[in-house]
Formats: C-alpha cells, structure tokens, sequence
C-alpha cells in the first residue's frame, strides 16, 4: 500500500546545472520545464557559490509548480547532472554539493549522474530509489 500511495504522488525532476543556469524538467506526464540564470558559478567551479545555487534550485521548483498554489509536492525525486567544468571528474566536494542542492530545494530523494540520462531510465532510477 504504502508504495503505491508513493507511486500515486511521486514526482520526477531532471535538474541540468551549467554554468550559472539550472534547467529543472518534469519527467511526468506533466513535462513541464524551467530555466533559470543566476550567478552561482566561476571559472574554475560549477557550484561556487552554494547559497545561491541552492536558492536557485528552490526558485526553480516553486516556478515549476506556480500553476498549482495549492499543491506542495511532498515526494520529489531529482536527478542531477552537471554539464560543464566536468574535467577530471567531479570531487567528493563536488558530488557533495549537487546532492545537497537537491536535497535543499525540496526533494526526498537525489541521485546524481555524470551522463545524459533517457528520461524513462531516469523515472526508473528515481522511483526504485
């Protein structure tokens, strides 16, 4: 029962990060997407700045879901991949950061990923989390 109650509330997001821009997408039927430039990054660092970054993920997911002021998701799930500044690999620093970023702008569950994900595995990935 409980995880279908889950399944009936589950909501999947893609958040992309580049350089000093976040583009959220609804992996559900809603499909709904959200880009966002703010200041948070430098030349050597993706997330430079984690105030900003995270209050850039919370302003994403309150976009995403204006159309709707009386729904609060409670079961977010993210998926987040970084695209640039990749050289090397990510740092446990790093990976650290984006996970929390996550984790801050709502969402109970956040897996991370380095590679273009199909949005059916990334539902996959996100629901069995």
């Amino acid at each position: 029962m409980k995880s279908t109650l889950r399944s009936l509330f589950f909501i999947p997001l893609y958040l992309r990060i580049f350089t000093n821009r976040m583009e959220l997408t609804r992996l559900d039927e809603q499909g709904d997407a959200v880009t966002l430039e703010r200041s948070f990054s430098s030349v050597r660092m993706l997330i430079h700045d984690y105030e900003a970054a995270e209050n850039a993920a919370q302003e994403a997911i309150g976009q995403l879901f204006a159309g709707h002021p009386k729904l609060k998701p409670k079961n977010i799930s993210i998926m987040v991949q970084p695209m640039e500044l990749l050289e090397g690999g990510l740092s446990g620093l790093e990976e650290r950061a984006l996970l929390e970023i996550g984790y801050g702008a709502g969402a109970n569950t956040v897996l991370l990923t380095d590679v273009d994900v199909d949005q059916a595995v990334a539902i996959k990935q996100l629901s069995a989390a």
